[in-house]
């Protein structure tokens, strides 16, 4: 590289301009961009079906007729909703980064005999969870004190 081209490179680093020598002549002392960690989108875990797997230490709850509880967020309205176990469910939810929170679930009224404390534990563990990973096609929601339910998708 010639003296007048290392100055004029050097001038524009100490000005803040592009250090790097013009394309297609790159010096092999410049130093590849570091990559940074890239935040998880939104649509890994909205508008998927996920079928419940642990809740707290109860481990593949069922519903009525052995039905898994399930759970899906619809990203265009932000609404959740799902199996809860004996009666459909519905609650909206803020999604932002990992962070995820949901309103207090509603639910049909009907009373199952046998499933209900399952039930009961789900919607009542849903306006605890404060964020979520995901990862391949686990999916688990956490709380202050930890995982509280984590999620196969279907």
């Amino acid at each position: 590289m010639s003296h007048a081209r290392l100055s004029t490179i050097l001038l524009a680093c100490l000005l803040g301009v592009s250090c790097s020598p013009e394309p297609g002549h790159e010096d092999s002392t410049t130093t590849p961009p570091t990559s940074t960690p890239s935040v998880v989108s939104q649509s890994v875990i909205t508008d998927r079906d996920w079928e419940l797997i642990t809740l707290g230490e109860h481990t593949n709850p069922r519903g009525t007729q052995d039905r898994p509880l399930t759970l899906r967020l619809n990203r265009e309205d932000s609404h959740a909703g799902g199996f809860a176990g004996c009666n459909g469910y519905g609650a909206t939810y803020v999604l932002r980064g990992d962070r995820l929170r949901f309103e207090a679930p509603t639910s049909t009224r009907m009373f199952c005999e046998g499933v209900q404390d399952v039930e009961n534990a789900f919607l009542g563990a849903l306006p605890q969870v404060t964020m979520y990973t995901a990862i391949d096609s686990t999916l688990t929601l956490r709380g202050a004190q930890g995982p509280i339910a984590t999620f196969q998708s279907r």
